[in-house]
């Protein structure tokens, strides 16, 4: 029987869903090859517990200009509101975006965490990640 990647371990004592999932695994590989290729950097959202894809842009540049306009039109700009910027090793990068969201947002701080290693092993190096809350 052949090995599948570990997301399907619980399917590989049932061979239909063997080759379900290994139709699936292919479809996320062909897709993971040609944004690759195409530089396609999607940005996410974490709502509900759930990770759900707001969209998609071909660069990092545009990327990133896309989640500050995202920023900047939900995050309240007031001192209520918590912003943090957390990033895979990309720490200067992180710093000059704190820059410019206090700049921008009127916030008196904001704080520069590192990713977690379980979430680095998806994303990668190099990923930002900008979070908000506001006190109430």
């Amino acid at each position: 029987m052949r090995e599948f990647p570990s997301a399907c371990a619980c399917a590989r004592n049932s061979a239909p869903l063997d080759v379900a999932c290994a139709r699936n695994t292919t479809i996320v590989f062909a897709k993971m090859l040609v944004g690759s290729i195409l530089q396609v950097k999607p940005i996410l959202q974490l709502k509900g517990g759930r990770t759900e894809p707001v969209e998609s842009q071909r660069t990092k540049k545009r990327a990133m200009a896309r989640l500050k306009e995202l920023i900047y039109a939900d995050c309240p700009r007031n001192d209520g509101a918590r912003l943090t910027i957390m990033h895979g090793d990309v720490l200067e990068e992180a710093r000059e975006l704190a820059q410019e969201f206090k700049s921008q947002l009127g916030l008196n701080e904001v704080e520069i965490y590192d990713l977690p290693p379980a979430i680095l092993v998806h994303a990668g190096p190099g990923v930002i990640a900008v979070s908000f809350f506001t006190e109430g």
